[in-house]
């Protein structure tokens, strides 16, 4: 089995120096042809959507519209199939040229989406190999690699090796089509190429694209920070808010009230703690039902208060009145405008 460094590596360098040159050359080439065209460059592939139409349809509907679209469009063309499998943290790719199979194993931080993507790639950096000029029919059921690439600008650099292997097989006089099909349809070549796929997953892993790995790093802190954040002690604020995930209601419009929103989730405030830097002894007591001691639960559980809470439509319940919910929050920033307590949170 050939290696990812020897084949693909040094095959998508050259036709990558292939395209830069192109590019670079003056519109008004050798025998004074024009032999770059930006439009060219960024054609987008031929990808047929024929089967789209045939929502929910028996397995040999779509049987006999691909044998129907391969005999009467693509009878002289070379059949390929390509496929992605991912399992557990296993990742896997396999694609199959005229019935002759390779399959490949990705490291564990590659997603489906860049298996399939891959698949797609290595079918055709080996069919770039072969002598021009030739006619390429690729058959896969990723619909999202197919969105992908459709946009001749996309970030992802996997897209763009693939467009560039496009159009380097298009200046050599090839041509290469794509037909989207759904998975698991009975299709044997297909299902061939997909058991193979599922068979690379026991293999060693070979080389992953580096665009995986911020994905992957991306998911092992926030799940060493979810998990940090539910072992350790219970504070006022992890009462409230039971995940360390963003929350809307934490960014208003006005910056005294992000503030105001702040004190009241971590539970402190200057009414609460003003004693401490008074150096007094005692908390201060609730002016409205002159409870001993003044808390954030006490703003919302207050007797006195009871009646002006519930025609501000705002929960008892701590966790509730300051949920992630932009009308709640709203409601008891309006209810405790209408307190004391307003001003010295």
């Amino acid at each position: 089995m050939c290696t990812w460094r020897n084949v693909e590596t040094k095959q998508f360098e050259r036709e990558k120096l292939d395209f830069v040159e192109c590019k670079n050359a003056t519109k008004m080439g050798w025998r004074g042809q024009n032999i770059y065209n930006s439009e060219q460059a960024t054609a987008l592939p031929v990808i047929r959507l024929d089967l789209t139409v045939l929502s929910r349809s028996p397995n040999p509907t779509y049987l006999k519209h691909i044998k129907a679209i391969i005999v009467n469009e693509f009878s002289s063309h070379t059949l390929c199939y390509t496929d992605g499998s991912k399992s557990g943290t296993r990742t896997g790719y396999a694609f199959s040229i005229s019935g002759v199979i390779t399959q490949y194993r990705l490291r564990n931080c590659a997603s489906l989406f860049s298996a399939e993507l891959l698949a797609i790639y290595s079918c055709l950096s080996y069919l770039s190999l072969l002598p021009p000029p030739h006619k390429f029919f690729l058959l896969f059921d990723s619909f999202s690699s197919l969105q992908a690439m459709q946009a001749p600008h996309s970030p992802n650099p996997i897209v763009q090796r693939i467009l560039i292997l496009l159009h380097s097989l298009s200046s050599s006089s090839s041509s290469c089509a794509f037909l989207w099909i759904p998975g698991h349809i009975d299709l044997p070549d297909h299902d061939e190429v997909d058991f193979a796929a599922e068979q690379s997953l026991l293999f060693d892993p070979s080389l992953s694209p580096a665009y995986d790995f911020k994905t992957y790093y991306r998911f092992f802190i926030t799940s060493s920070w979810h998990n940090t954040w539910r072992t350790q002690p219970l504070t006022k604020l992890r009462s409230i808010k039971k995940a360390p995930t963003p929350w809307s209601s934490s960014n208003p419009t006005s910056h005294h009230e992000e503030i105001i929103i702040s004190r009241l989730r971590i539970g402190y405030t200057r009414l609460i703690h003003s004693y401490l830097l008074l150096e007094l002894y005692s908390p201060p007591s609730c002016r409205c039902c002159h409870a001993d001691e003044i808390t954030v639960p006490h703003f919302f559980s207050c007797p006195s208060l009871q009646n002006l809470r519930i025609s501000f439509s705002v929960p008892s319940l701590l966790s509730s009145a300051l949920s992630d919910d932009s009308e709640t929050i709203t409601n008891t920033l309006n209810f405790l405008r209408s307190t004391y307590f307003f001003k010295s949170i």
